[in-house]
């Protein structure tokens, strides 16, 4: 059985240089700036539109976790639109406490009773599908297309904003900084991602990080 393993590089990183304009650079669609959510990796596996398997970013698919995720609301046990008599999907997002404390959703995977109280699945990416037509065309076309996707299918999905300039990158991360932006969410950062899948493609990735996304803390005193 094919099961995707989620992308384990790292997101690089910007320290004391502002570097979203690489991305800027070669993607002249531009850039989406999303949550980086501070939880625990986790993908779904759907047949058919029955959720068959769930497994975190070490590729380890266990009984209790696919037990635990049954458990959380945010989590579908069966898609019911398009997906509902067709194919192979395999979304990835995180998995995230209520109280925002990324150790809440470690120990609840680590329990042999696991419970999903408390705990969300906010999905944001795409790892596998096969034998689905019907949404085929719309699954390699841009990030903004994968989360109105993962929407219509009945997610909970991130807020997603689209730049197409440097400055309005730093107006977010000013305004994620500040307090004000990404509230919904546990965050460490915010994401900013070259937009065209196809885009995304071209930078590649390194043995540590995909060139197309980079991850902007807080910034120092």
């Amino acid at each position: 059985v094919f099961l995707a393993l989620l992308p384990r590089q790292f997101l690089d990183r910007a320290g004391e240089a502002f570097r979203p304009h690489r991305y800027l650079d070669h993607a002249a669609a531009g850039v989406v700036v999303q949550p980086k959510i501070d939880g625990i990796s986790l993908a779904l596996r759907y047949e058919n539109g029955i959720l068959t398997a769930a497994w975190t970013r070490s590729g380890k698919s266990a009984s209790h976790i696919a037990e635990l995720v049954t458990n959380i609301p945010t989590v579908l046990c069966r898609i019911s639109g398009e997906l509902r008599h067709e194919g192979i999907l395999e979304v990835y997002g995180e998995l995230w406490s209520d109280d925002f404390k990324q150790s809440t959703p470690a120990a609840a995977l680590r329990r042999k009773q696991p419970s999903g109280a408390g705990l969300n699945f906010t999905a944001y990416g795409i790892l596998h599908s096969a034998n689905t037509p019907s949404i085929a065309a719309r699954l390699h076309v841009d990030e903004t297309t994968t989360i109105d996707l993962l929407s219509s299918l009945g997610f909970a999905v991130p807020d997603t904003m689209l730049c197409t300039s440097t400055m309005q990158v730093r107006v977010l991360h000013a305004q994620w900084s500040a307090g004000a932006l990404f509230r919904s969410w546990p965050t460490d950062g915010i994401v900013v991602k070259a937009l065209r899948h196809d885009h995304q493609h071209q930078l590649g990735t390194t043995t540590l990080a995909p060139r197309w996304a980079l991850a902007l803390k807080q910034l120092g005193p």
